[in-house]
């Protein structure tokens, strides 16, 4: 039996005070919107994951109706970006492994990294590790810079040929996040493996783009 799978894991800055309580507004928003969506509930597999010094998964990967999400993050002091990228890439190939023994057909994963681009580790080796996949599209990757002091110059280093966007207002997350929802419908309904996914977020003028 063959199946087409999406993998899509979200890995999260904790911000403080209003902001975080924002963020957790527009991830609950981006799953009720999945969970909208036929394709979404049936085809992908989603894992939600946060960072600081360590890296806190707060979902494991399974069907969008069966994540719970509670707003309860708690906001923390530093921001190992590197350790959470590579450990989203690490569990994405695990993740394919399991797909691969069961001989099912999938797409190549989606990570969404939503951050203020102020990492406190070194980043060059996780974020070569991340070019390269893109490079060979075995990932999908959309960096989201949250607030007016983003540092985009960092998060595009993991994406150097792409696009990434700034997200600096809670409304404009949640749009974003939305248009990401369609980019996983998109993609749950294409065919396996090299049909192109349009990620809506990178074609409204809206954001600022980098």
């Amino acid at each position: 039996m063959y199946f087409i799978k999406k993998l899509s894991t979200k890995i999260i800055k904790l911000l403080t005070g209003k902001p975080i309580l924002e963020l957790c507004d527009s991830i609950q928003t981006f799953i009720e919107v999945c969970a909208d969506d036929d394709y979404i509930q049936t085809s992908a597999e989603i894992s939600i994951a946060t960072f600081s010094n360590d890296v806190d998964v707060i979902h494991p990967y399974s069907y969008v109706d069966d994540i719970y999400f509670e707003n309860n993050l708690q906001p923390q002091a530093m921001t190992y970006m590197a350790k959470a990228m590579d450990y989203a890439m690490d569990s994405l190939a695990d993740k394919i492994s399991e797909y691969k023994k069961l001989g099912g057909v999938y797409k190549a994963p989606m990570l969404i990294a939503i951050t203020d681009g102020g990492a406190t580790d070194d980043i060059t080796d996780a974020a070569n590790r991340c070019a390269d996949l893109i490079a060979r599209k075995k990932l999908t990757f959309i960096g989201i810079g949250v607030g007016d002091d983003a540092d985009m110059d960092e998060i595009k280093r993991f994406n150097p040929n792409g696009t990434i966007v700034k997200s600096p207002t809670h409304e404009d997350l949640k749009e974003l996040l939305v248009f990401i929802s369609y980019a996983l419908s998109s993609s749950s309904q294409a065919g396996a493996n090299n049909d192109e996914v349009v990620n809506y977020a990178e074609l409204d003028p809206k954001f600022k783009q980098q």
